[in-house]
């Protein structure tokens, strides 16, 4: 039994987790892309979908 509650406080850590590192790669990611659009007049092409991605990461 003892093992059960150990695996469930294990798998409860993983949206804890997503949810707790996602604002920061968001940011990060914004961030770049901000940078190398003002200073190399380029882009990341991901950026908008993960952007979606990771909003959607944070409000569910």
């Amino acid at each position: 039994m003892a093992a059960i509650v150990e695996i469930a406080r294990g798998l409860s850590r993983i949206p804890i987790l997503l949810a707790s590192t996602s604002p920061f790669v968001l940011m990060v990611t914004t961030f770049s892309d901000v940078v190398l659009r003002s200073a190399l007049n380029s882009l990341i092409e991901a950026a908008t979908e993960l952007t979606r991605i990771l909003l959607a990461f944070i409000v569910f």
